[in-house]
């Protein structure tokens, strides 16, 4: 561990440079070069598996980066409702092999699988039906209020254009999946390596801006009732700091993320519920995190969010705000 997560940019950047300079970081950067380099020369295999498979209105698919092994034997997809995994589905260059697996049946979806069969054929009515009663369950209970649920929320409003000029990244960044990109460091409350197999994550990526202008935009994402959203900008500066020595490091990473040519500028966002109590918390750690930074090109940025229906659903309501301390440098 090097230190509580707090200070200036520049001093959050130190940190993760520091980490990332230690003599046990070279394995978990070999892991995350290998990823990425498996990743990149693998875009066109894993695009035809995503077209031989049909979408559900009440699910959506998500890739574990770590899981994306040898695509000849076939790919596994995180199968998710309101961004709470229900399932895995299996996809393989068998035409006949699109087989689903329910997950979690004991801790959340007691009751929601009606067969005794352990897996099922992806189009079977069962799974359809499992699916539904899964998004149903998401969201009468504790489930709604996990972070999770916001990301997948977000990311939503991403990709259908809700949120002007962002587009999430995808894998592949054409007509893919969301996946949380992952870094070398764990920034929760400091700023420590990840150990074993385990890689620390992005919630989410997305471009913001259109063409050579845009920024890679870090999004960090607290539920509306948690205790550490005063250190949501500290977090995405973290992490845009180590996506910004992944970058510098290889050009895998730049072609993952859409930029295989030039250096993105970076933005590190914070994403809170909306509430007098939060922003006052965003414009204290925006004050405090910009002071005379050098070491590291990124705006600060805050999303604020509230859960409103719309035609019977459930979805976020966003606006874009920027910390009292940034607001003459925007």
């Amino acid at each position: 561990m090097v230190g509580r997560l707090t200070g200036t940019v520049d001093d959050v950047v130190r940190r993760v440079r520091r980490t990332l300079a230690s003599k046990n970081a070279s394995k978990k950067l070999k892991q995350l070069d290998d990823i990425a380099a498996r990743m990149a020369a693998a875009v066109d295999e894993f695009r035809s598996f995503l077209r031989a498979i049909r979408k559900r209105s009440t699910a959506t698919f998500y890739v574990n980066v770590s899981k994306l092994n040898r695509l000849d034997r076939g790919v596994t997809l995180s199968v998710r409702v309101s961004g709470v995994e229900c399932g895995e589905v299996r996809l393989s260059k068998e035409p006949c092999e699109r087989t689903f697996t329910p997950k979690h049946l004991r801790d959340h979806f007691a009751g929601c699988w009606k067969t005794r069969m352990d897996r099922l054929p992806w189009q079977h009515a069962d799974v359809r039906r499992f699916l539904e009663a899964a998004a149903r369950e998401v969201l009468a209970g504790d489930l709604a209020h996990r972070e999770c649920g916001v990301e997948a929320a977000l990311i939503r409003e991403l990709r259908e254009g809700r949120l002007r000029y962002n587009k999430p990244v995808l894998f592949p960044s054409k007509s893919g999946v969301p996946y949380q990109f992952p870094v070398p460091i764990i920034a929760r409350d400091e700023v420590r390596l990840a150990t074993g197999k385990h890689a620390g994550h992005v919630d989410i990526l997305a471009r913001h801006g259109r063409g050579r202008t845009s920024r890679l935009r870090v999004l960090e994402v607290k539920k509306p009732d948690a205790d550490d959203a005063d250190h949501a900008l500290d977090q995405a500066v973290a992490y845009a700091a180590a996506l910004d020595f992944l970058l510098r490091r290889g050009s895998a990473y730049r072609k993952l993320l859409g930029y295989p040519k030039n250096w993105p500028k970076l933005e590190a966002t914070a994403v809170v519920a909306h509430s007098d109590k939060t922003l006052d918390q965003m414009s204290r750690a925006g004050e405090r995190l910009w002071n005379a930074s050098k070491l590291l090109d990124v705006t600060l940025s805050v999303l604020c969010y509230r859960w409103e229906e719309q035609d019977g659903e459930r979805r976020l309501a966003l606006t874009e705000w920027i910390p009292p301390a940034m607001r003459a440098l925007s």
